[in-house]
């Protein structure tokens, strides 16, 4: 994440430094998997910018280190994606050779390997604990 005002020397540097990264270090950033958002800039420079670091624009609501940002957690829907990873992750295992404890063992598995700190953060509401339990 970087601030700082907005004029085309400033995404210069950060092309730079991105670049004196890779060179310091062997890493890589995918700058397409990259977004850049900007607050009270006009469209026309945004795009600019964009062309510039070869990104995405970003939107009010968006990822930042795997936490939605800008929804309200209240709202089912600011769950989905959890919801959808932890279908996907039981979806290969559904089996009806598989014993009750056995399932129940996997889903506790499945569960505590998703982002737990997105569950540490917000409260969960009741409808999508009963999604969770749905899920088999």
């Amino acid at each position: 994440m970087f601030i700082c005002k907005d004029n085309i020397q400033n995404i210069v540097t950060i092309k730079s430094i991105l670049r004196c990264f890779r060179l310091a270090s062997g890493l890589k950033v995918n700058l397409h998997k990259s977004s850049i958002g900007g607050i009270g800039v006009e469209s026309g420079n945004m795009q600019r910018y964009v062309t510039i670091l070869n990104c995405n624009i970003m939107g009010f609501l968006f990822k930042y280190l795997g936490v939605p940002i800008g929804g309200s957690y209240n709202r089912f829907a600011f769950w989905s994606g959890l919801l959808n990873k932890v279908r996907n992750k039981l979806s290969k295992w559904k089996g009806k050779i598989m014993s009750m404890a056995g399932r129940v063992t996997l889903i506790k598995s499945v569960i505590s390997s998703m982002p737990l700190y997105l569950l540490s953060l917000f409260k969960v509401p009741k409808s999508v604990c009963r999604e969770l339990i749905r899920i088999k």
